[in-house]
């Protein structure tokens, strides 16, 4: 089941507290704008979140490298690090090795805002390979050096610093001399040498050189000289973003492209690097934020995504967030997001219940309704209170919690405050029944009043399966040996049957879309000893629910021994568990699918993301 419908049902009104009595209007780019474009924005990103705790784009070319954007953004944009989909990410990227730049200065900085302590000794290690890259600027790491490359690693190393790694002062300076080296003649920067200056790179070139200026200056390792070339190159790059200042696209001098340029956001955050590093509330005449803001919450989609003209929405929306929140300036005093808050107290109900937060959820009691009172108090009581014998709280037909009251004495103000933790996400029915002794009678004359339903999203339960995925991939027994995996057929290329054993829930086997009997083969060059097999099924986006066929049942069969039929779990979010019972020397591997649903774009096209065997004694 897909988490964004949950997810943005948290969006209304004011998203993350309860809304203002009688506000105005709030402006369509103001504040509570940017709060409700945010949160849409989270929800979307939360909701494409893999079962492994990864995020799906590049994830095979640049390892952990959108995983790990996606967790820095998460953090810098106020989500709790005790959030479900942290957690998980945190998981997922334990083991990661990145192997090139963008992957590994995502991971330091993601690393670092998650905890710079905790973290050190792994943000070093990282920083020692990126300087171990290094030729004056950074590439890939292979190929020609270039200023995008460049200025990632200048942004990990700034963060590293951050963590208490030493950075030499000699790769600081090395780093501002490749920058200065693409610099072009009419004051911008340019991606590589003999190319034109774009506003993307323009960025990128002026926020290398304030953050080498400012880490040689902290060491008193800046002489007169390189700061003053230092600080005309900074005003040459800031000028020339303000002759060609644009929000829409990222502008080259021929302007090439539209309002969807594929580096318009990547351009945006860039350019909030500049205003917030050299503390500008301007480029030139132009509020380079609130211009930013403007242009972005008008192309924000409905579900909280941005895409650009490649697609790409993982990085594009993560581009968005980190400029709306200002994520380069100093973390101290950053905000978190607020509780979210549900119901209303109104003398219309007989009973007001409100709730606050998610997992756990507080409920409590806070009011009796007026005609609930005129009834049920007692004589001599009245404003004192009902008398409560207790309170229950349910989630649809189901107590979840309840709370004894004193049927002796009226409640006066008391609330029958609880919390409640849930074991899943999902969307809940939240009420209270309240049990009161009417006047004259005692507990055997108990009445019932019933408050409301508060639909109530609830996104950060951690349940146990979530982190259990997330560590999967290295108690997978197949990474330890070579496998040859061949299929009945596939849909294409790109969901080659080896796709199914790589260790990642980013891409797997599907079947052709005519083949009548599906069958996967894995054999294992060398046997391993297990006695749980797991497979989760093909699918699209985890915002693309049911876009191929589905398997129903899968008949099993090991080492060529008869066949163990399975009913696989349904929820496209889950995986299905095989017991093999005592440990088994496994060679061969054979599951044919028997039985599927067929999927609202592909009718027969079915298969696996991911076959794991795993030895769980």
């Amino acid at each position: 089941m897909s988490l964004l419908p949950i997810l943005l049902a948290t969006t209304s009104a004011l998203p993350w507290v309860l809304p203002r009595q009688a506000a105005a209007a709030p402006a369509p780019d103001g504040p509570e704008a940017v709060e409700g474009a945010v949160t849409r924005g989270l929800a979307f990103l939360i909701a494409a979140q893999e079962l492994d705790g990864s995020w799906r784009f590049e994830n095979e070319a640049y390892p952990g490298g959108q995983t790990a954007l996606a967790l820095y953004t998460l953090i810098e944009s106020g989500v709790r690090r005790a959030h479900p989909t942290v957690l998980r990410a945190a998981t997922f990227l334990e083991t990661a090795e990145p192997g090139r730049t963008y992957s590994t200065a995502c991971l330091i900085l993601a690393l670092e805002a998650l905890d710079a302590a905790g973290n050190a000794q792994r943000i070093a290690d990282l920083a020692e390979q990126l300087l171990a890259w290094q030729r004056g600027g950074f590439g890939y790491p292979e190929g020609l050096i270039d200023l995008s490359n460049t200025q990632y690693a200048a942004l990990a190393l700034r963060a590293a610093a951050r963590a208490g790694f030493r950075v030499p002062n000699k790769a600081w300076s090395r780093i501002g001399e490749s920058a200065l080296a693409l610099e072009t003649a009419d004051g911008g920067f340019a991606y590589r040498a003999g190319q034109r200056a774009s506003g993307a790179m323009t960025a990128a070139g002026v926020a290398i050189l304030l953050i080498t200026r400012d880490a040689l200056a902290a060491h008193r390792a800046l002489p007169r000289r390189q700061r003053e070339a230092l600080a005309e190159s900074i005003q040459g790059g800031i000028q020339w973003l303000d002759r060609h200042f644009a929000v829409e696209l990222s502008p080259k001098l021929e302007r090439e492209g539209g309002r969807d340029h594929p580096f318009v956001h990547y351009y945006l955050h860039g350019l909030e690097r500049v205003g917030t590093l050299a503390k500008l509330e301007r480029i030139g005449s132009h509020d380079w934020y609130a211009e930013g803001v403007t242009w972005l919450l008008a192309a924000q989609q409905e579900d909280g995504r941005w895409t650009n003209t490649q697609g790409a929405p993982e990085p594009t929306t993560c581009f968005a967030l980190l400029f709306l929140e200002r994520a380069t300036a100093a973390r101290s005093g950053r905000r978190g997001r607020g509780r979210r808050q549900y119901g209303s107290d109104s003398p219309a109900n007989a009973v007001s219940l409100l709730a606050v937060g998610d997992s756990p959820l507080t409920l409590w009691i806070s009011s009796f309704g007026a005609d609930a009172r005129s009834r049920y108090e007692w004589e001599g009581e009245r404003g004192a209170g009902l008398r409560v014998a207790r309170v229950e709280y349910l989630d649809g037909d189901d107590v979840v919690a309840e709370v004894p009251g004193d049927a002796s004495t009226p409640c006066g103000s008391s609330r029958f405050a609880t919390q409640v933790r849930f074991d899943e996400p999902g969307m809940r029915a939240m009420w209270a029944r309240v049990h009161i002794v009417p006047p004259g009678g005692d507990a055997a004359d108990a009445v019932v009043l019933e408050s409301p339903t508060l639909a109530v999203p609830v996104t950060e339960a951690l349940a146990d399966w979530m982190l259990e995925y997330a560590r999967d991939p290295t108690r997978n027994l197949l990474s330890r040996t070579t496998v040859d995996a061949h299929a009945s057929s596939q849909l294409d290329d790109t969901w080659a049957p080896r796709w199914a054993v790589d260790g990642l829930q980013t891409r797997g086997w599907l079947c052709a879309n005519e083949d009548e009997e599906p069958t996967l083969v894995l054999e294992l060059a060398k046997s391993q000893r297990g006695n749980v097999l797991l497979f989760s099924m093909a699918r699209g986006t985890p915002l693309e629910e049911r876009l191929f066929a589905q398997p129903e049942v899968v008949d099993v069969i090991v080492n060529g021994l008869p066949p163990v039929r399975v009913s696989v779990d349904q929820d496209e979010q889950r995986k299905t568990r095989v017991e093999l019972g005592r440990a088994v020397s496994v060679r061969r591997i054979e599951l044919r699918i028997v039985a599927r649903t067929p999927g609202r774009s592909y009718a027969g096209a079915t298969g696996f993301m991911e076959v794991e065997l795993q030895d769980r004694r």
